[in-house]
């Protein structure tokens, strides 16, 4: 999955450098990605539906920024409009990020 996101950029540096100032988007730049980025959109893990009155915590504390740009983050509803390759990568990273979450440790500092 991540050679797969870390080609987007690539893919999207080589068209860019393509460009002219008369379009908005290069060719190449986006594609239609859409269902990948719903189908990240979809998957639900336990953080995100508390089941109970001692989950709420977990909701209660401060968003970190990834959290909230995924809180926010609307996607397009056209399932054939070409999403930009690298907003492409930086959402999906986003929702890896979301779904490692419960896997991590937390980290202590020992003084």
């Amino acid at each position: 999955m991540l050679s797969a996101i870390l080609l987007l950029p690539k893919l999207w540096d080589s068209k860019a450098q393509e460009t002219d100032n008369e379009r908005s988007a290069a060719p190449g730049t986006s594609a239609p990605l859409l269902p990948l980025l719903q189908r990240f959109q979809s998957i639900i893990y336990r953080k995100d539906t508390p089941h109970s009155k001692g989950d709420m915590h977990l909701l209660s504390g401060p968003l970190s920024p990834n959290e909230s740009f995924l809180r926010y983050l609307t996607l397009p509803q056209d399932n054939e409009l070409a999403i930009d390759l690298q907003q492409t990568a930086v959402v999906v990273m986003a929702h890896l990020d979301r779904l490692a979450t419960p896997c991590r440790r937390p980290h202590h500092v020992a003084l």
